[in-house]
């Protein structure tokens, strides 16, 4: 694997880490279970310049293996969900979404995501 993308920050329960070169967070695990992770700011992870299918690949793979998890939680705006959902496509083998409208009026949307193991390997 290339260079680390994850810099761990906050190393208490649920531990935090950045996302190198983006605004991005991982919480390990935002619901006090072992089962998912949280990604806050993907509009801004899929839009770095960097974040090639490869990029993405490494990212989740070094996700996966630093705190074995491949299922992740996002709360995105509506406006944000095509693009994000079509960048992230190629490694998802599940997702359930839950559309809600937030205290601001903002129309947002709420996803479950299972990622594909076998690209995770």
């Amino acid at each position: 694997m290339a260079d680390k993308k994850l810099k761990l920050l906050y190393d208490g329960y649920p531990a935090i880490s950045r996302i190198q070169d983006s605004s991005s967070m991982i919480v390990h695990s935002p619901f006090a279970n072992c089962q998912s992770f949280c990604i806050n700011n993907t509009i801004g992870l899929i839009q770095l310049p960097v974040a090639t299918p490869e990029y993405l690949i490494e990212l989740f793979k070094e996700i996966f293996n630093d705190i074995g998890k491949n299922q992740f939680v996002i709360d995105v705006a509506q406006i944000s969900e095509k693009s994000i959902i079509d960048r992230l496509a190629f490694l998802i083998s599940y997702k359930q979404a839950m559309y809600y409208t937030n205290t601001n009026g903002t129309p947002m949307v709420l996803y479950l995501i299972q990622l594909d193991k076998d690209k995770l390997k």
